[in-house]
C-alpha cells in the first residue's frame, strides 16, 4: 500500500514538472510588421536582451518562444526604439513594429499591443511567418530598364531663323530594353542587356526631323556592395564591352532652303561602359534598380539610302558616347 502511494506521488510530481516545463516553454513573443509602402525595402533586425531575434521584414511575423522573465526588446543600430517586456509563464506577448517617414530616412518604432488589436492581424494570413533564418535571394533575374541619356557630342544639323544651331547627337536619348543577371555569389554578378536607343534634334524645329536609332547587347560583370547584409539593398559597380548594331540617322528637311532627306546607315562597332547601380528589394522576388551608365565608341558611316551623302568626319565616324540614367525593374527566381 505504502509503495502504491509512493509511485502515486512521484507520478504527480512528474505531471506537474512536466506541466510546469510546458507552461515556460509556451511563453511567446510575437513581433509582427504590417504592410506599409515607408520603408517597405527594408529589413531591421530586432534584439532580445542584446541577443539577435530576427530580421523582421514588411508584411511579416516572427514567434520568439522563451522562458517567462524581464526582456528588452529594441530594433539594432536605433537604441530608442525599445520595449520592456515582462514575459509571463504560459502567456503570449505581442510586439508590433512599424515604420515612420524620416527627414533623411525611415525611422523604425517598436510598440507592445495588447491580443484583442494584435492577434486578428496576425492571424488574417496577410502575413508571412518567418522562421529566423535569413533572406536567401534567388540568384536569377530578368526585368525591364528605361533610360534617358545625353550623348557626349553634338552635330550641328540645321539653323533656325536666327541662326542658332539644333544639333543631333549620335549618343544619349530615350532608351528602353531588357535584361537578364545571375549573382555567383554574394559580391560577383554578370548581366546581360538587349536595348533600343533613339536621339532627336534638340532643340527641335518644326520642317525638319532628324534622328539616330540603334540597338545594343551589352555584357556587364560587377562587384556587389552589401549594404546592411545586402538582403534588401546593395550597390553595383561594373564594366564591360557592348555591340552596337543597326545605327541609323534619319534626315528630313527637304521643305527648306538647301535641305535634303536621306537615310544613313553606319556599321556595327564595338564600345566599352563603365555603370553603377543602386538595387532595392520590395520582396523577396521583386528588384528595382537604379543607376547610371557611361559608355565609349565610335560608329562608321556604311552607306546611304539616295545620293546624299555626310561631308563631315564627325558625321562619317561620329562620336556616339554618353551617358545614361537608368530606372529598371527584375523578377527574381
Amino acid at each position: 500500500m505504502r509503495l502504491k502511494i509512493a509511485l502515486f506521488l512521484l507520478l504527480a510530481l512528474a505531471v506537474e514538472g512536466v506541466s510546469a516545463s510546458a507552461d515556460a516553454l509556451s511563453s511567446k513573443v510575437i513581433i509582427y510588421r504590417e504592410s506599409a509602402y515607408v520603408g517597405s525595402a527594408l529589413s531591421f533586425e530586432i534584439l532580445a536582451n542584446g541577443t539577435s531575434v530576427v530580421k523582421i521584414r514588411n508584411a511579416s511575423y516572427y514567434e520568439f518562444v522563451c522562458e517567462p522573465g524581464i526582456y528588452t526588446f529594441r530594433i539594432n543600430k536605433y537604441k530608442n526604439a525599445a520595449v520592456v517586456l515582462d514575459v509571463k509563464p504560459g502567456k503570449t506577448h505581442y510586439l508590433r513594429m512599424g515604420v515612420q517617414p524620416g527627414f533623411w530616412s525611415a525611422l523604425p518604432e517598436l510598440i507592445a499591443v495588447d491580443e484583442v488589436s494584435a492577434k486578428p492581424v496576425v492571424e488574417s494570413g496577410a502575413l508571412r511567418l518567418l522562421d529566423g533564418t535569413p533572406l536567401i535571394r534567388p540568384k536569377n533575374r530578368f526585368g525591364v530598364q528605361f533610360a534617358a541619356g545625353l550623348g557626349f557630342e553634338g552635330h550641328d544639323m540645321f539653323y533656325d531663323q536666327n541662326g542658332k544651331a539644333s544639333t543631333l547627337s549620335y549618343g544619349g536619348g530615350f532608351q528602353i530594353g531588357l535584361m537578364y543577371g545571375y549573382e555567383f555569389n554574394r559580391h560577383f554578378d554578370l548581366s546581360f542587356n538587349l536595348y533600343y536607343q533613339g536621339s532627336v534634334l534638340s532643340p527641335p524645329l518644326r520642317n525638319v526631323e532628324a534622328s539616330f536609332d540603334r540597338g545594343a547587347m551589352l555584357i556587364t560583370p560587377a562587384y556587389i556592395i552589401p549594404i546592411d547584409g545586402g538582403e534588401s539593398m546593395r550597390f553595383k559597380v561594373g564594366a564591360g564591352a557592348g555591340y552596337y548594331f543597326g545605327g541609323t540617322c534619319k534626315v528630313d528637311g527637304a521643305d527648306v532652303a538647301d535641305g535634303f532627306s536621306s537615310r544613313w546607315s553606319y556599321k556595327g562597332t564595338i564600345g566599352g561602359h563603365a555603370s553603377f547601380n543602386f538595387e532595392m528589394n520590395t520582396s523577396s522576388n521583386w528588384v528595382f534598380n537604379y543607376g547610371m551608365r557611361f559608355y565609349g565608341l565610335r560608329y562608321e558611316f556604311n552607306h546611304s539610302s539616295n545620293e546624299w551623302f555626310p561631308s563631315e568626319e564627325e558625321q562619317v565616324k561620329p562620336n556616339g558616347s554618353g551617358i545614361d540614367f537608368i530606372i529598371g525593374a527584375c523578377y527574381s527566381f
